[in-house]
């Protein structure tokens, strides 16, 4: 008689959780100077991928066997933890047993050896359990065996190397402490979410094996737990259940299979894991599931596109355990669960056969995560003459100036209740301005980390140029050159561009800045404002630091390839110089531009760095001892207050004390309304952030003649109110409720062209928000999104700023602060247009049974395959 063999496969679930860091630009979150990247890409990655057709197979096949058996219930498995438990076991099958249970897998062993099978498995395990940043990922292999057998050592080293198998010793004819001894193992590894596993323990038991995978990840756009609300789920035509609905509006992968009649929306993690949403039509589950396979996934992931949509998706938690072994035989594997059963590569007896095969799952689906989409859709009914345009919603805001068709600043208005994050002087400054806007930008630079120590000129005298600051720099600043062809003769490579006009470079910097603004608007759907005109003045910076393939990512990155192939690193400066000399000349608003350079005191530049620098950016150097880090950040906070007129008092809460240089690059605007609001206008009303939330704002208001268009194609009205001084405040607002992510993709220059050629002047009641804003950001991987990528790495050539040879930038952060009111002139001219009716956006309710998949995204590995048919049941 065979031997009880007690094999147990267990799963805990993912559970989402609070993380603070922005997420990464690019889904699989790699960075190249990460060792794991290198594991993950190498012959580890070859080895798993080969298995990635097999064990799909093995899922989707085992899933629609599981549906077939309960097709009305709740199904939430792992099987890549049933897979890998079953492969560990066939190290020590032989014969007939060893076979069936490989290709009961789905391996077909006349095309793989079973080597290769275990070498997957191994490098599957080792990858998963070291996942990229931001997902938590365990997977393991534990067996408990009784006193009276052992492991054979053969069976024992090969599960230990290559599934990293936990091996215990284990008193079965106690079961109570048997079953203590393994519910703590396994509670312990999957984090408390799998407690109680084994329940009445036989004694005849002899050996249990035990697979547990747990995943813990962030969404990488969360759902807000304000938005959630009881809604009613569909189970079927008779039953309707309550369960808390969380809610999102904002951009998703999405695809519509009309062959399948099924929605499918895929959600990202934070790191590398991805969760794709199945809503079937009404009746056509059954259809789904038993055509469900790789090929279909394959064909998802190949039609998915970027929609705006309001996805309602339930709050929800599963969990269930599963004897599967009958499933397993429907599948082949037949003989290791009957007395034919030929495991003696285990431990040399042949009287060892699987009694039970048990996996347990658990799921915890909520909210929690990173800042979350938040916007939805109400119906705007046709006005009567004259129109009234109340912006008690979300709305777009961009600030030219007239005469160079510069973009000033971007912004996107969400809640204009949020109050600045600044030191609270700022809030009670009287401006008597319609607007002011202060932004910041800062660079730090740092040494790379390397074996080779950092090599400095070793003549060294003090500069006339930075005399005040006790600077040392290098000996050939005392060799000045002609500065008017500062490159010529220097070894710089002729990069000469004909007919480039100041309009071409307006017009492609602008550009530029509607393209960091939507990498901006991707990461969250909260309040925006930046400064195209400002990261442009820096990047022009970095044009004169840079070259070869670094300097040419900055042109592609700032759009000015498309003008001509060669850029002449003088003349863009100089067209810079330009465009800042017109705009700061303006005597009827007040712009103040510059750039501030902390230096570290043992840190030299180059002469022609420096005298361009200060030609055609009127930079200031200034030394700072970065060693010091709260000496050092007092004296560049007491900089940039001084000079931003006390409207940012701490823009640094924390420094690198591995700085070198930091760049800080500021703007102030202020400016007044040409026709300004009355205060005596102004009252206290309501604006809607979403169906779901509205806030009290004082709200402005004024009749008046108008400049507006309205855009029949984005469906949105546009609306220009002018300052003083050739300079106006372009204001989008959509006419569906939230709807700007479809604007934001359209944004161009040739869009604002079109938007100001067709204005019209007509007399309309305007109310707009009062507001205060504070935005920070840290670009650098926003930039690096946008092609400028080299610049902060080891291989970043900036041998134009400095003759140290490992030098990169570490970050670039922008602070802006914004306040709207009604200050200005008296009121005239302008002039606004109809917001007519519209029709309700796409809503994805996902309120009636659904399935779920959960892929590791960089090696396609399916983690979690489940069906919802009623979320209250546990």
């Amino acid at each position: 008689m065979k031997t009880t063999f007690y094999l147990s496969l267990l799963l805990a679930g993912f559970h989402t959780v609070a993380h603070s860091q922005l997420p990464p630009s690019d889904h699989n979150g790699h960075d190249p100077n990460d060792p794991k990247h290198h594991i993950h890409h190498g012959g580890e990655a070859m080895a798993c991928l080969r298995l990635v057709p097999n064990n799909a197979d093995f899922a989707f096949q085992f899933f629609r066997e599981v549906a077939q058996e309960a097709p009305n219930k709740n199904i939430f498995f792992s099987p890549v933890s049933i897979s890998t438990a079953f492969a560990m076991l066939a190290l020590g099958a032989g014969s007939a047993t060893k076979s069936q249970i490989l290709e009961g897998l789905a391996f077909n062993l006349t095309e793989i050896q079973e080597k290769e099978i275990h070498e997957g498995f191994h490098n599957l395990i080792h990858m998963l359990n070291y996942p990229e940043g931001g997902v938590q990922l365990n997977m393991g292999n534990a067996i408990f065996v009784t006193e009276k057998l052992k492991l054979l050592k053969k069976f024992s080293d090969d599960a230990k190397a290559l599934y990293q198998l936990d091996a215990f010793t284990t008193d079965f004819n106690k079961p109570t402490e048997a079953e203590k001894q393994i519910n703590d193992y396994i509670e312990k590894k999957t984090h408390g979410k799998i407690a109680n596993l084994v329940k009445d323990m036989d004694p005849q038991t002899v050996m249990l094996l035990a697979s547990f995978v747990f995943f813990k990840g962030s969404w990488e756009k969360p759902f807000k737990a304000e938005h959630t609300e009881e809604r009613e789920f569909f189970v079927d035509a008779e039953t309707t259940v309550k369960v808390p609905m969380m809610y999102q509006m904002g951009r998703f992968d999405f695809y519509f299979d009309e062959e399948l009649s099924c929605t499918v929306v895929r959600l990202h993690y934070n790191g590398s894991a991805t969760a794709f949403l199945v809503l079937p039509a009404k009746g056509e589950m059954k259809q789904l599931e038993q055509t469900l396979d790789k090929e279909t996934i394959q064909k998802w992931s190949d039609h998915l596109f970027q929609s705006s949509m309001n996805l309602y998706f339930p709050k929800f938690s599963i969990s269930g355990s599963y004897e599967i072994s009958n499933t397993l035989r429907k599948m082949g594997i037949v003989d290791v669960f009957t007395n034919q059963a030929d495991l003696s590569g285990i431990t040399g007896t042949p009287d060892l056969k699987v009694s039970k095969a048990v996996h347990k799952a658990s799921l915890d689906v909520d909210e929690k995560g990173t800042e979350a989409a938040a916007a939805t859709a109400v119906e705007i009914m046709p006005m009567s003459l004259p129109p009234t345009i109340e912006f008690s919603h979300p709305f777009l805001m961009l600030i030219f100036d007239r005469d160079t068709n510069s973009t000033l600043f971007i912004g996107k208005i969400v809640n204009p209740e949020k109050k600045p994050t600044l030191n609270s002087s700022l809030l009670d400054v009287n401006m008597k301005a319609g607007i002011y806007i202060l932004l910041l930008s800062e660079i730090c630079f740092e040494f790379i980390q390397a074996d080779i120590k950092p090599k400095f000129p070793t003549e060294e005298k003090e500069s006339n140029f930075l005399e005040r600051n006790n600077i040392s720099i290098s000996k050939e600043w005392y060799h000045p050159k002609n500065i008017s062809k500062p490159f010529e003769h220097q070894g710089f490579e002729d990069q000469g561009l004909e007919d480039f006009t100041l309009h071409n470079f307006t017009e492609k910097t602008t550009n530029f800045g509607f393209n960091l603004y939507r990498k901006i608007a991707m990461t969250h759907d909260n309040n925006v404002i930046i400064s195209p005109f400002s990261v442009s003045a820096l990047m022009s910076v970095y044009m004169m630091a840079t070259k070869g393939e670094t300097h040419r990512q900055i042109v592609k990155g700032l759009n000015l390839h498309a003008v001509k192939d060669r850029v002449d690193r003088q003349h863009l400066p100089a067209l810079f110089k330009q465009l800042t000399g017109n705009i700061t000349m303006n005597e009827e608003f007040l712009l103040m531009q510059g750039v501030l350079s902390f230096i570290q005191k043992d840190f030299k530049l180059k002469e022609s760095f420096l005298n361009l620098s200060k030609q055609y950016f009127d930079m200031e150097f200034l030394k700072v001892d970065f060693e010091n880090l709260t000496q050092a950040k007092l004296f560049i906070n007491q900089n940039i207050n001084k000079m931003t007129k006390g409207k940012i008092p701490r823009l640094f809460e924390e420094l690198d004390r591995h700085n070198k240089l930091v760049l800080v690059d500021y703007i102030f605007f202020k400016g007044k309304w040409v026709y300004p609001f009355n205060s005596k206008f102004t009252e206290i009303e309501t604006f809607h952030i979403n169906k779901y939330r509205s806030v009290q704002v004082p709200m402005m208001f004024k009749s008046d003649k108008i400049n507006s268009t309205f855009d029949e194609n984005l469906r949105c009205t546009v609306i220009k109110i002018p300052y003083k001084g050739n300079a106006h405040m372009l204001i989008v607002i959509p006419e569906k409720e939230g709807d700007y992510i479809s604007i934001e993709d359209h944004l161009t220059t040739e869009l604002v062209e079109s938007w100001l050629g067709n204005m019209e002047t007509r007399k309309v009641d305007i109310s707009f928000p009062k507001f205060k804003l504070e935005q920070k950001y840290k670009m650098k991987k926003l930039l690096q999104g946008l092609g400028i990528k080299k610049l902060f790495t080891h291989s970043a050539d900036l041998s134009h700023l400095t003759d140290h040879e490992y030098v990169a930038v570490s970050q670039v952060v922008q602070n802006a602060v914004i306040e709207v009111d009604e200050e200005g002139t008296e009121a005239a001219a302008a002039s606004g247009s109809e917001i007519i009716a519209f029709t309700l956006p796409r809503v994805i309710k996902v309120d009636r049974p659904f399935l779920f998949m959960i892929f590791e995204e960089t090696f396609k590995t399916l983690l979690f395959i489940g069906r919802v048919v009623d979320p209250t049941e546990m």
